[in-house]
């Protein structure tokens, strides 16, 4: 239906279209409705894939703008930043590690 009615936009060059599910209040009084932080959902998905290096300091990044603008807007999503920042330190962990092991920090000299 909502397929439909943005096709037909398209056509007919309508440009607010209503959704019905939309339109609908469901009551939930133990918890406030809100949105998700978009910079908090970005952290997470760079803290998961990484993207050699250049996602960790990106969820890094984002985590923490993500947390400021929660604690100041009041937005959901703090548990996803405060993953995009652990995710992305560890990758960052990662990343150095394997640089100096590649350089030769870690190697013994002493051992067979």
């Amino acid at each position: 239906m909502i397929v439909a009615a943005l096709v037909a936009g398209l056509i007919f060059g309508i440009t607010k279209v209503a959704d019905r599910r939309s339109q609908s209040v469901v009551s939930n009084p133990g918890r406030s409705v809100g949105t998700t932080n978009v910079m908090a959902i970005a952290a997470l998905v760079l803290g998961v894939v990484w993207l050699a290096g250049i996602g960790s300091i990106l969820a890094l990044l984002f985590g923490v703008s993500a947390r400021r603008q929660i604690r100041r807007t009041g937005e959901g999503g703090a548990g996803m930043a405060l993953a995009g920042i652990i995710l992305g330190s560890a990758g960052l962990a990662f990343m150095a590690f394997a640089v100096l092991s590649a350089l030769g920090f870690f190697r013994c000299d002493t051992c067979a």
